[in-house]
This record gives C-alpha cells, sequence and structure tokens, in this order.
C-alpha cells in the first residue's frame, strides 16, 4: 500500500528521502505542540498528528522494502532464525517499524527459540487478532500448546509436524506425560489456593 506522506506534507512524488525526513520532523513536532490547544483546533492537531505518523510509518515500510529488494523483511528474519542467527533476526525485526500478525508471528519464534514460552503465546495471540483467518498462526499456537504439555519439549518441535518417533508407544508416552504434567499443575496450585 503506497503511503500518502507526500501529499500530507505538501511535497512532490518526487521529493529525496531526506526532504521527506525534514518535512515530516517539522510537522510532527509543530502538531504535538498544537495538539494540546483546546477544543477543536487541539483535536483537529491530534487527528493530522495520527495520520501523519501512520502515513510515515507506511513510507518508512515502503522505504526498507525497496532496500531489500521488494521483500518484506520476514524472508531475511526467517532465514536467520533457521541459521540460528537468533540475535541478528531480533535485531531486524526490531527495526520494522510496521507490527503486524507475520511481525508477531516471527517475534513469537524467536521468543520460542530462545524459550521465552509464555512471551510466545502472548505474541502469536497477538499474530491471531491481527489476522483472525491465517491458519498459520493458529496452528502454531496449537502446535505450542502441544509441546508445552510435553516433558520432552525443546525449540526444534517448534512448526515441525512430527512430535514423536512413529512409533505407537512413544507417541502415548508423550500423551501421558502432558496429562501428568496438567495433573501436577493442579495438585500445585490446588494447594497454593489452600
Amino acid at each position: 500500500m503506497e503511503s500518502n506522506i507526500y501529499k500530507l506534507l505538501g511535497l512532490p512524488n518526487t521529493a529525496m528521502p531526506e526532504e521527506v525526513e525534514n518535512a515530516y520532523t517539522f510537522e510532527n513536532a509543530k502538531l504535538s505542540e498544537e495538539r494540546f490547544k483546546s477544543g477543536i483546533e487541539g483535536n483537529e492537531a491530534a487527528r493530522k498528528l495520527n495520520d501523519l505518523n501512520i502515513e510515515y510509518r507506511m513510507y518508512k515500510d515502503n522505504q526498507n522494502q525497496k532496500q531489500q529488494g521488494g521483500n518484506t523483511g520476514f524472508e531475511e528474519v526467517d532465514r536467520l532464525i533457521k541459521s540460528d542467527n537468533i540475535d541478528a533476526a531480533q535485531s531486524l525485526l526490531d527495526g520494522m517499524m510496521d507490527r503486524n500478525g507475520e511481525w508477531h508471528y516471527m517475534q513469537s519464534i524467536i521468543f520460542y527459540k530462545r524459550d521465552w514460552i509464555s512471551e510466545c503465546r502472548k505474541h502469536l495471540n497477538m499474530a491471531i487478532n491481527l489476522d483472525p483467518t491465517n491458519q498459520k498462526y493458529k496452528n502454531a499456537l496449537d502446535k505450542l500448546d502441544q509441546v508445552v504439555g510435553n516433558g520432552q519439549a525443546n525449540a526444534q518441535n517448534f512448526g515441525s509436524q512430527a512430535r514423536y518417533s512413529n512409533n505407537q508407544s512413544d507417541y502415548r508416552r508423550g500423551q501421558t506425560d502432558q496429562l501428568c504434567n496438567c495433573l501436577l499443575c493442579y495438585c500445585i496450585l490446588s494447594s497454593c489456593c489452600r
């Protein structure tokens, strides 16, 4: 989606990025002060500031896409994660302005790789809230729920279809481990609540 930042800043579409940055900085500072005025004038400035910031984020995302050869950057994050370069993947993700469903999905994978399960779950839920029709996000949350109850859980299981070997008894043992873990948690919580 193309940004309307040029129109909001009164610049031609051929303006250089430095011109856009300077005009944005000036307009942002001006509207930031005007939003504190009373009445309609303050409300209008706040609305314009919000619109300006949304358009600026879209502009920056478009600029980042052009610099990365047209991809969204998530392909590179995915590549870094797969090569176990988690710090570089996190750094690239931190630099993205648009925190959409895919952003939260990638963040959940990074947190899972770091064994931060509750943060992983939180970002998967955010991804689903932002894009409720995305089956990939729902499947990932389902898989996370399956893995967390398994005492043999590890980061390599995330995203894989098979959790256990093909041996049926291994599968049953894994399900029994999940049930035991749930019962143990219930007993501990029960005793704490008394």
